[in-house]
């Protein structure tokens, strides 16, 4: 069987929906400025952490590139607004 969700009930299920201070910490950034995400502290993998920043990223309007940092550190800059 399948059901027919509503957007506010398919919302439940993203991600991002999970990590709306990703969404608001992104929303206040600057071109220029960046932030620093010790992937230890989220209890999910370093990928996981950058999926969760692209998306984030991608519903705050922002453009952002990862800067090289140590496997337990991610690393990333406001580089432009969409």
């Amino acid at each position: 069987m399948i059901e027919r969700l509503t957007s506010a009930e398919l919302n439940r299920f993203r991600t991002t929906s999970r990590n709306p201070e990703y969404v608001e910490f992104l929303s206040a950034l600057r071109v220029g400025e960046g932030g620093r995400i010790a992937v230890a502290d989220t209890g999910v993998s370093r990928i996981s952490v950058k999926n969760r920043v692209d998306q984030a990223a991608k519903i705050a309007g922002v453009q952002v590139k990862y800067l090289r940092s140590p496997q337990d550190v991610v690393v990333f800059q406001a580089v432009g607004k969409s």
